[in-house]
């Protein structure tokens, strides 16, 4: 598999990038720059604002207790 084909996956049948985790179709046509996007994460790709909510507090999560274990040892 090509990594146009790859890519295809997340371009809704009107041209709009879906989430790349739920493939909900989001606002952004295919052709807007990633560097006027909301929810995009470079090396991931464009996100939903629920997946991209989710994805953020994980994160907040995981870093909260890998600090608190750094300081705890």
């Amino acid at each position: 598999m090509s990594d146009k084909d790859n890519l295809e996956k997340f371009v809704s049948k009107n041209g709009f990038d879906l989430c790349v985790l739920c493939k909900f179709v989001t606002e952004y046509k295919t052709e807007v720059n990633i560097e006027s996007r909301e929810y995009y994460i470079d090396g991931v790709g464009q996100l939903c604002n629920t997946c991209y909510s989710t994805a953020e507090e994980t994160l907040f999560e995981q870093n909260f207790i890998k600090k608190y274990l750094d300081n705890f040892f």
